[in-house]
């Protein structure tokens, strides 16, 4: 094709569609190749960390390796869809061929995720630009959990811990009562001293239970840490709490455990008692019940369930242990099958007791029924565990006559 007719094909085309054509008819093949920008051969992209759990914010850091002609510049912007894109850049091309570029971005809950980031390298003139590989990374915020969980019986402690203008209804009148009143502490991680804007929704109390935890109290104004419990407490001696902050779904793990301690000279009492009844079941389980007709009024401070393990010869010697649920129905009716029943303690090795503290204080306040526990002896396998049993089984409280 003369130059004449291309001149006079490119006023009925123009440029774009005259470089399309010419590449499709291979006339011109150094319009075809400056389709594509001969100063960059690659450019490569990562994100760390890549996978984040825990306080936020965090920082991450996106590097980028741009491999290239050395000298060329080099125009880029980091892009993605977790946050906004970056500025524009211009950086030569080292000596070495590859120029390494980063990105550091702080994650708050706002923007946490399942995201990507991307280098986009922008070429002037109707050559094609280039992009890195999506760098993935995902960030779920974990809540920090409440700090420094205490009871109070002093006002001005009190008040520290609620608006001015609340302190008499929230303090006052809740000490002056004898109840039992909560306080603690809460900051964002990172959050240097002094007041920090919430970003939490509100607190929630647990009495701790074994493996389990009862809500008995939801704070939902995040400036309120208080909290103050309908009951007396010296109705609540024994019994042990923990406090988590929430932020819609998401829970932070437990702060510190609370036990309500005795008054000074309150004197503690003590008892053992024997089981009222105890069952083999079906499965090899054993279930025990006792009864706590003598402790009716009583607060709970501690309780032992003390387990005498049998030793047995199974080729050898060895010592069989044991794990504890809690039934959730009368035992009898279950018999031939396994109760329905509450995780509550794990085996402890070369212990021949568990803390059944918890569980009797609940017994007791009729937050649970006493259907008494549910006994797993743990043997080399399921065909020995009748060979087994635990035995001499007692249950040990000391309490506080109310």
């Amino acid at each position: 094709m003369e130059v004449g007719s291309i001149q006079r094909l490119s006023k009925k085309l123009g440029a774009l569609q005259l470089i399309g054509f010419l590449c499709a008819s291979s006339l011109v093949c150094a319009a075809c190749a400056g389709a594509v920008d001969p100063s960059v051969d690659k450019v490569y992209a990562s994100v760390e960390p890549v996978a984040y759990v825990g306080p936020c914010p965090i920082s991450i850091k996106v590097t980028a390796n741009i491999t290239g002609t050395p000298s060329r510049v080099v125009t880029y912007r980091f892009t993605g869809d977790g946050f906004s894109w970056g500025p524009l850049h211009r950086s030569v091309i080292p000596p070495s061929g590859t120029l390494q570029v980063r990105e550091m971005a702080s994650i708050d809950a706002a923007h946490a995720g399942y995201f990507y980031r991307q280098v986009w390298i922008i070429v002037k003139g109707y050559r094609l630009d280039k992009y890195s590989n999506r760098a993935l990374y995902n960030v779920t915020c974990a809540v920090p959990p409440p700090r420094e969980f205490a009871r109070t019986g002093n006002p001005k402690e009190c008040g520290d811990h609620v608006e001015p203008r609340r302190a008499g209804v929230l303090c006052g009148a809740t000490l002056a009562n004898g109840q039992l009143v909560l306080v603690w502490n809460w900051k964002p991680d990172g959050c240097p001293s002094g007041p920090c804007r919430s970003r939490v929704d509100g607190y929630r109390v647990y009495q701790s239970l074994g493996k389990s935890h009862r809500l008995v109290v939801t704070q939902y104004d995040a400036a309120l840490t208080v909290a103050a419990l309908p009951q007396k407490a010296e109705a609540l001696i024994g019994n042990c709490y923990t406090v988590r902050a929430f932020l819609g779904r998401a829970e932070s793990i437990d702060s510190n455990e609370l036990c309500v301690r005795p008054g000074y000279g309150q004197p503690l009492l003590h008892v053992v008692l024997t089981p009222a009844r105890v069952m083999r079941l079906a499965s090899g389980d054993i279930a025990v019940t006792f009864d706590l007709s003598r402790l009716s009024g009583a607060a709970v401070w501690e309780s032992k369930l003390e387990v005498a393990i049998a030793h047995g010869r199974v080729q050898q010697e060895r010592v069989c242990r044991t794990t504890v649920d809690l039934a959730l129905a009368d035992v009898p009716a279950w018999a031939d099958k396994s109760p329905p029943a509450e995780a509550y303690r794990d085996a402890k090795p070369d212990a021949n007791w568990f803390d059944a503290t918890s569980a009797v204080r609940a017994w007791l306040q009729g937050t649970y029924s006493n259907h008494g526990f549910i006994l797993h002896p743990i043997g080399n396998d399921a065909g020995d565990r009748r060979g087994c049993p635990p035995r001499d089984l007692v249950l040990a409280v000391d309490y506080l006559i109310l």
